[in-house]
């Protein structure tokens, strides 16, 4: 029963603790808004933006690409040539799962571009891939 009642005491402070730096974070950021000056006028921005997703079997596309199968597999928050692709690619795969990165390297870039244009079996699906996940 001791143990009980101490536990619980803990839990109590704890729960304050994290409430007083949670109060403390909201007030600061309360302060920062009230000094923050908007223009009479806000101005709105509003973009739109669209994508056209090119769908073809991966592994002979990278073969034909001259991409080899990488040594190790490793992960890229963007990819900067083809052995980050490669790597990049095979963790991805390794765990069934979908990703996409930005390519800086242009001419890589259009290489992938024209082979999945010269792809007859290519599928082509308007929006990203949320639209595409309920379609496979």
């Amino acid at each position: 029963m001791v143990i009980l009642f101490i536990a619980i005491y803990f839990k109590r402070n704890q729960d304050t603790e994290l409430r007083e730096q949670l109060d403390s974070v909201l007030n600061s950021l309360r302060k920062a808004e009230h000094k923050a000056k908007l223009h009479p006028r806000p101005r709105v921005a509003i973009g739109l933006g669209a994508c056209l997703d090119g769908v073809i079997d991966a592994v002979p596309s990278l073969e034909e690409l001259n991409i080899e199968p990488p040594p190790e597999v490793k992960h890229y928050g963007s990819i900067e040539g083809k052995k980050e692709l490669s790597e990049t690619f095979a963790f991805f795969f390794s765990k069934g799962a979908a990703g996409e990165r930005y390519l800086h390297d242009k001419a890589l870039f259009e290489d992938v571009l024209k082979l999945v244009e010269k792809k007859p079996s290519a599928a082509w699906y308007i929006g990203g891939n949320a639209q595409l996940w309920p379609t496979d």
